[in-house]
């Protein structure tokens, strides 16, 4: 794009100055800076004038180069009359077709290079979810089963709990059962009174026999 524009920019200068394209690169549009006689010598120029020279030839005093006001505004006229031609995609490709082509493949490359860090990012989230979701639904005694699915990389957490119903039924029983199952079971009163002395100085675990023998027999009498 840059030497496009820099090539209108020469083109322009050649025509307006009456020289060819070869001597304003050569001469006039390299970047030095040009000052007073070097610019007339350069052809950058017509001449050094005075302010009060330039405000008679502007005033229509006539200058045998310019012709005073008139010429110089016929002149510019002229020039923006003359359409530079238009800028597309299809002239940059046909003057520009290795610009064009190097631009085009660094923005499939960084077009890529977002894609799989927005990709990786949203990847690792959905697999977080996946998991916590699964760690949820995780009943006792089936930590490892649930472990095998969150080690698939596919179970959903929604799999994950019908796999686990199942699971749970080739078991041979219900979480309710199996969570009884797992309990400690409770002790009798005698059982918790052994070695233990009442207020009256007897043991309590003899005590809490009678206390058992009377309500057996109560029970037995019914």
């Amino acid at each position: 794009m840059v030497d496009y524009i820099y090539g209108l920019f020469v083109e322009a200068v050649a025509r307006n100055r009456g020289a060819n394209v070869e001597d304003v690169l050569k001469n006039m549009t390299d970047g030095r800076v040009f000052i007073g006689q070097q610019a007339v010598d350069a052809g950058l120029i017509d001449r050094i004038e005075s302010i009060d020279e330039v405000i008679k030839n502007l005033a229509g005093g006539g200058n045998q180069k310019t012709g005073g006001i008139k010429a110089m505004t016929e002149e510019g006229a002229k020039v923006k009359t003359e359409q530079l031609p238009p800028v597309t995609a299809d002239s940059l490709k046909r003057d520009f077709p290795a610009t064009i082509s190097e631009i085009t493949a660094e923005a499939k490359q960084a077009a890529l290079a977002e894609g799989y860090e927005k990709g990786k990012s949203e990847g690792a989230e959905a697999e977080r979810s996946r998991i916590s979701g699964i760690r949820a639904i995780t009943m006792k005694g089936f930590e490892l089963f649930m472990d095998t699915l969150i080690a698939d990389g596919k179970a959903t957490p929604a799999d994950a709990a019908y796999k686990q119903t199942l699971e749970m039924k080739s078991r041979g029983g219900t979480t309710v059962e199996q969570i009884a199952a797992d309990s400690p079971q409770p002790v009798s009163f005698a059982q918790a009174s052994e070695g233990r002395i009442s207020a009256n100085g007897l043991p309590e675990d003899a005590l809490a026999r009678k206390a058992q023998e009377i309500a057996d027999a109560a029970k037995g009498g019914r």
